[in-house]
């Protein structure tokens, strides 16, 4: 009876340990899934995309003047800590919702996109949620806009903008694209668009309940009025769709569609 015994043991630390073994490889074939999935959406394919954009900057007619519109930015936000400062104040602030989170544009991915618009002297460009003002500089520098505007409700990321904006009155960027800067604390809901023609709204993070009011305001927009937003999408019935694709933001790519209102 001893050796079926200690054969049984053996059978049972046998199965024990090609369970377990079995277990530690799915778990691990899983965190590879979820790392890749995440690396794959944060850093592979925003790298191919980026090497895309910058061949299509290669060949636009307004290279050099784009190019040095991104190094001014480039300088212009050096040491500007604009991630940390948006962390703080929701740390301080106890700003825990979801519609907090703090992201950015990618400077050219962004001039990529409002150039599709080709802006003109007459159009009006609004960022809302602007944190700390990355794509108003970018529309007014690389882009002959009227007058460009970010409202932030968070006033860390406000003050921010402003010491970017008295930076960018104190140095001299030439043959660059000048236009009224202007940025406001509040919360854009409750601020009126009526000059707006092109209206940039960094949705990703916003709750469905919180995304209801932001849609009511954008149905809201003037006719023509034209809508850059990420992740969401909006009403064929008040909308004409004008592009759709996955372009990078600082987070990885995400959907940004362009629309023009009926």
């Amino acid at each position: 009876m001893k050796p079926f015994i200690r054969s049984n043991k053996y059978s049972a630390l046998k199965a024990k340990f090609y369970f377990n073994m079995n277990f530690t490889i799915l778990f691990i074939f899983i965190l590879i899934l979820i790392w890749g999935g995440w690396a794959l959406r944060k850093y592979i394919r925003p790298y191919f995309r980026r090497k895309q954009l910058k061949e299509w900057l290669q060949h636009h007619p307004k290279q050099a003047q784009l190019e040095i519109s991104m190094n001014a930015l480039s300088s212009l936000y050096r040491f500007s800590f604009s991630h940390q400062v948006a962390k703080f104040s929701q740390i301080t602030r106890g700003l825990k919702q979801q519609v907090y989170l703090y992201g950015e544009i990618d400077l050219l991915n962004f001039i990529y996109i409002l150039d599709k618009l080709n802006p003109n002297t007459e159009d009006v460009f609004y960022d809302l949620g602007s944190g700390a003002g990355k794509a108003v500089f970018t529309a007014a520098t690389a882009f002959p806009f009227k007058k460009a505007v970010g409202i932030e409700i968070i006033p860390e990321l406000i003050t921010l903008s402003r010491s970017r904006l008295a930076k960018y009155h104190e140095q001299p960027f030439d043959n660059i694209s000048h236009c009224q800067i202007q940025f406001i604390q509040g919360d854009f809901l409750e601020i009126p668009l009526k000059d707006a023609t092109i209206v940039f709204v960094n949705a990703t993070a916003f709750s469905a309940r919180f995304w209801q009011y932001v849609l009511q305001k954008l149905i809201a927009l003037p006719k023509n009025t034209r809508v850059i937003i990420n992740t969401h999408t909006l009403p064929e019935q008040y909308f004409n769709l004008i592009s759709q694709d996955y372009e990078i933001m600082s987070w990885g790519l995400t959907r940004v569609s362009l629309y023009q209102r009926r």
